[in-house]
């Protein structure tokens, strides 16, 4: 019968993995990467009313910007100075925001360390105690879901409860507002 020692060593002898051509591939690419110096005008204009805005500048001349050293910045900056230039259009983009994903345990920790200073051992004392709650005219009432997860998953049959309780109290409000599906 092989030793304790033996055992360990026959996981050493596994076949290797597709892994290290890959890490070798990127490894490549960032060194092969040239930085490159970028510039970027803005424009403080005022409106007929006397409002002040902030305008990126995107073209000159009908032509796009490529700012890429400092003197050319600094030679567009003074031309757009001593010029009366004009908006020849205003864009205005709608971006969609995701939610944050819940946190998990972990980072829960990273973000109180982060944000606040704390140490795992602190942000866990206090998510506990938001756990347990706190007594309110109405009774007592916990603050937060159980802090001590791994996991952003969640079962089917409680995303379809939260949904048709949604449904049925802010039917006014969501009115032809469609729900994003959990992964």
């Amino acid at each position: 019968m092989p030793s304790r020692n033996e055992k360990r060593a026959a996981s050493s002898r596994r076949s290797p993995s597709s892994s290290p051509p890959r890490i070798v591939e990127r490894e490549r690419e960032i060194e092969a990467f040239v930085a490159r110096e970028y510039w970027t005008l803005h424009a403080t204009r005022e409106t007929p009313r006397g409002e002040t805005f902030k305008a990126d500048v995107v073209r000159i001349d009908g032509r796009p910007t490529d700012v890429d050293n400092g003197t050319l910045a600094e030679h567009h900056a003074e031309t757009l100075r001593s010029l009366r230039p004009r908006v020849s259009s205003i864009a205005t983009k709608t971006q969609k925001r995701s939610p944050a994903p819940p946190f998990t345990t972990s980072t829960l920790q990273q973000e109180a360390s982060r944000k606040l200073g704390f140490s795992p051992k602190r942000t866990m004392s206090v998510a506990q105690r938001l756990y347990e709650g706190v007594d309110t005219p109405d009774g007592h009432v916990g603050l937060i879901t159980y802090m001590r997860t791994d996991s952003v998953r969640v079962a089917a049959e409680a995303l379809a409860a939260v949904r048709e309780l949604i449904a049925a109290t802010m039917a006014a409000l969501l009115a032809g507002y469609r729900l994003r599906r959990q992964p």
